[in-house]
């Protein structure tokens, strides 16, 4: 009974604890985002958002269920994903324009059971504006798990190897 009682008053401050940190474990999945940045979320849509104080550097982490993976094996996600993704399957995947991404670097490693995508791309904001995103994802069966850290383009060798290392942190679980 005792145990209940601290459960009670204990759990709102432990979630608040877990977003004020830089490691972020909720629902299917973890990170790592930099110390001293602020976490939001999740939303409505299991969005987490981590932001730089004072800059509009962000990275995000989300889990989405796709029913149209409900009913595939591993074997049959790891062979449509498991090759490196070109530019138009980084298209297709973002609901981007092909035109509006330049794809610098794609990759995948093996990891457990299944295959870590990630890529680091330039993308187009509007007609003057272009960020640079460093992201990576998993598929599983049921679900996708996606991680990506955006910055204005000119301000990018600044952040790489931090959002580098944010997005190799994460963690589907």
């Amino acid at each position: 009974m005792r145990f209940n009682w601290i459960t009670t008053f204990a759990a709102p401050t432990l979630a608040v604890l877990t977003l004020t940190g830089a490691f972020y474990h909720g629902d299917r999945l973890s990170i790592d985002f930099p110390e001293g940045w602020a976490v939001t979320g999740p939303d409505k849509d299991e969005l987490v958002t981590a932001t730089e104080p004072g800059s509009v550097v962000n990275c995000n982490v989300q889990t989405r269920d796709l029913a149209a993976l409900d009913k595939a094996s591993l074997a049959d996600v790891n062979a449509d994903y498991g090759h490196v993704f070109t530019v138009a399957d980084w298209a297709d995947l973002l609901g981007q324009k092909l035109a509006d991404i330049t794809l610098e670097r794609s990759d995948m490693s093996p990891f457990a059971d299944t295959f870590f995508h990630t890529a680091t791309f330039r993308m187009k904001v509007d007609a003057t504006k272009e960020v640079s995103v460093r992201y990576g994802f998993y598929v599983l069966p049921g679900r996708i798990s996606m991680a990506g850290c955006y910055v204005l383009t000119p301000d990018y060798p600044a952040y790489k190897v931090r959002l580098e290392k944010v997005v190799d942190s994460f963690r589907p679980w």
